[in-house]
């Protein structure tokens, strides 16, 4: 890959980044202002309170993941590994790329591990 397709890549990751950061912090901010008040009227809606809690906490976790793994992109692209597939060292394909510029593990490769082939997790 030559330096500017990876100066793209730089940029369109950096941009998700602060897309997704702002969508996190926010659902942090909701979910600790929505539920954080424990003087609920009755067990019903105390229980789906409980279920908009999990949700919104599942989605925060979801965010945080993938903060994370655009964080390790930008780190591969300093390292000169942006773009190789951690599980077989081949090249990912640019499309792949465009459609996932986080992604660690070509097309095949990702499908060996979620079909548990892979050596990875």
């Amino acid at each position: 890959m030559d330096k500017e397709q990876l100066e793209q890549f730089r940029g369109i990751l950096i941009n998700l980044r602060t897309e997704i950061g702002g969508e996190y912090e926010r659902a942090v901010e909701t979910t600790n202002e929505q539920f954080g008040d424990s003087n609920l009227p009755d067990a019903n809606e105390e229980a789906s309170r409980t279920i908009e809690r999990r949700l919104h906490l599942q989605m925060s976790d979801k965010n945080h993941q993938t903060l994370t793994q655009i964080e390790d992109a930008l780190d591969r692209i300093n390292d000169g590994e942006y773009g190789i597939c951690l599980e077989c060292g081949e090249d990912i394909l640019p499309a792949r790329l465009q459609l996932i510029p986080y992604a660690r593990f070509c097309v095949e490769c990702k499908e060996n591990i979620e079909r548990g082939t892979g050596q990875t997790g």
